[in-house]
């Protein structure tokens, strides 16, 4: 009895030292360093990494106060990821600055921070991040070299590697006699030298577009203008060794067809959709532009289809949704020159078509309007256009004749027709806005028409925007304005900006000028990665002296 009660006396005494013995704590961690240090608001999902030492499972990131799903990657290394809402002016102004916060505003921080489990643990010190409220670019560089470049089409592979196309211009700023191809593996940092990619018997060429391909095999899409009859072809190439060769080129429209303008929407190198306007021979008043539609899968092209048989069709963007259907966006004037945007839509593959939607809601005739510029949203069509309203019909009063047949002669006067149009819309005091409707499917229904509002600086002289969007659907909007200078050449005139909205277009950032010094700047083309950075394409009027003197920049977002 008295050894049991010995046992006894001795597992208790044991039993107490080790419920005594102090529990191990976790350290305090230490934090050193962020990747990123800094985003542009509203970016898309990035993973954000916290470096310090001290971490344990079960240590967490707090970003702006709200307490992250952490993975543990070392004692050393943890990380997070960050959605778009969170560096946003909303959630900004759960921190430190409270409300008032705007588009507009200066860069903003947040905390960050690592939090420690218990026993012991706890909070490290913090770091800031910061907020930016809209990209910066790095200093422009030239791709070209005394090349004349014009009209560059940009397209990024998976590897976010950069592809371009330009045009190599002659004796006149608008012709382009050969179509270049370039690429860069460093992020424009060097290019490739320049790749013909035309036949040598299409003299007269100009890019059209530039596609990836799956497999990674490029697509290039150029138009050929035959200088005796004024006759506008188009013709593929691709190139499965990353531009180094290039097949021959094939016919990318039927030749049957002559068309002054042309939109694709290209699925693969076997099947595409085409919108085109066609002048129809119609006489006097009517021009008589017709827009048609034609798809081609494999070598199989048809049926033509007349979307649209009104005074003046033009600018079209075809888009197809998740159940195929497809839909054309294009501009129109009618005899009495009311100018218009219209949407249709067809759910047969281009068989039949509904009766044309008209978007822009103008009902006087004294307007004239440029566009559409559609974005695809992630879950919406965000459509642009541009409008010049005038107080009479000084601007517009433009009486075209043409007798029938299509020819040189004809073609001209209808360009300059147009071109005389935008001229004195140009030169007159008329109001010119930007505006927008969107629509929360493919245009069933519109939103309310909105104004895209840059700034009492940048209400007159701004021409044709250029639309992209990230995964996050913030736009970003390219514009040239026209300054006038005097004393300075034509070209010299344009300057090429840059705004974002990261509400789909309800506010906008101050514009940024791309372009360097006094140098004439327009056709901004831009390539949108993955994380929302930015490549950027334009041609710049680098010699005052020489008419054609025109090269290809470039430039990228740093933030």
């Amino acid at each position: 009895m008295k050894r049991i009660l010995l046992y006894f006396l001795a597992g208790l005494f044991l039993f107490s030292l080790f419920c005594c013995e102090e529990e191990e704590k976790n350290p305090v961690p230490v934090i050193s360093g962020l990747s990123p240090a800094s985003k542009v608001v509203n970016m898309p999902t990035f993973e954000l990494f916290v470096t310090g030492s001290n971490f344990v499972g079960g240590s967490n990131i707090v970003f702006n106060n709200v307490e992250k799903e952490t993975t543990f990657i070392s004692s050393t290394e943890l990380s997070c990821m960050i959605e778009p809402f969170e560096i946003n002016p909303a959630a900004v102004m759960q921190g430190e600055h409270g409300a008032g916060a705007n588009h507009n505003a200066e860069d903003y921080q947040v905390e960050v921070f690592v939090r420690a489990p218990a026993p012991g643990g706890g909070d490290s010190s913090s770091l800031p991040f910061t907020v930016k409220n809209n990209h910066t670019f790095s200093t422009p560089s030239q791709v070209t070299n005394n090349e004349k470049g014009l009209n560059a089409k940009i397209a990024i592979d998976d590897e976010n590697n950069i592809n371009m196309v330009y045009g190599h211009a002659t004796s006149s700023w608008k012709e382009n006699a050969t179509v270049y191809f370039r690429r860069s593996t460093d992020s424009g940092e060097t290019w490739t030298n320049p790749k013909q990619v035309n036949s040598n018997n299409h003299s007269y060429s100009c890019p059209c577009e530039i596609k990836v391909l799956s497999g990674g095999k490029l697509l290039v899409v150029y138009d050929y203008l035959d200088t005796n009859s004024f006759k506008r072809y188009y013709f593929q190439t691709v190139s499965a060794d990353n531009g180094k060769t290039w097949s021959n080129p094939t016919a990318f429209f039927p030749t049957s067809i002559q068309s002054s303008c042309i939109t694709c929407h290209i699925i693969n190198e076997n099947k595409a959709y085409y919108a085109y306007t066609l002048y129809d021979g119609k006489p006097t008043p009517a021009l008589g532009y017709e827009m048609k539609f034609i798809k081609r899968i494999n070598n199989t092209w048809g049926p033509e289809q007349t979307i649209s048989s009104g005074y003046f069709s033009h600018c079209t963007s075809i888009n197809i949704d998740d159940e195929g259907n497809i839909y054309l966006y294009y501009g129109q004037a009618d005899k009495d020159q009311i100018h218009s945007i219209c949407c249709t839509r067809s759910g047969d593959g281009g068989q039949t078509w509904s009766s044309p939607e008209e978007i822009t809601g103008i009902t006087g005739k004294y307007n004239y309007v440029m566009g559409p510029y559609v974005c695809e949203l992630s879950n919406n069509i965000i459509l642009f256009w541009e409008e010049v309203t005038f107080t009479s019909s000084a601007g517009i009063s433009v009486k075209p004749e043409f007798t029938g047949g299509i020819n040189k002669a004809g073609m001209k006067k209808s360009l300059a027709l147009y071109g005389d149009l935008e001229h004195k819309a140009k030169a007159l005091t008329g109001e010119e806005k930007f505006y927008f409707r969107l629509s929360d499917g493919y245009g069933e229904p519109w939103g309310a028409k909105t104004e895209v509002n840059l700034g009492v600086d940048y209400r007159y002289d701004i021409w044709h925007p250029y639309i992209y969007n990230d995964s996050a659907d913030n736009l970003n909007l390219f514009v040239y304005k026209i300054v006038n200078t005097p004393g300075t050449h034509t070209f010299d005139l344009y300057r090429t900006y840059y705004s974002r909205s990261t509400d789909l277009g309800q506010s906008w950032t101050k514009p940024v000028r791309l372009c360097n010094g006094s140098a004439g700047a327009y056709q901004a083309r831009c390539a949108v990665l993955p994380g929302g950075d930015l490549y950027v394409l334009w041609s710049q009027h680098q010699n005052p002296n020489d008419r054609c003197g025109w090269e290809i920049m470039f430039s990228k977002t740093t933030e």
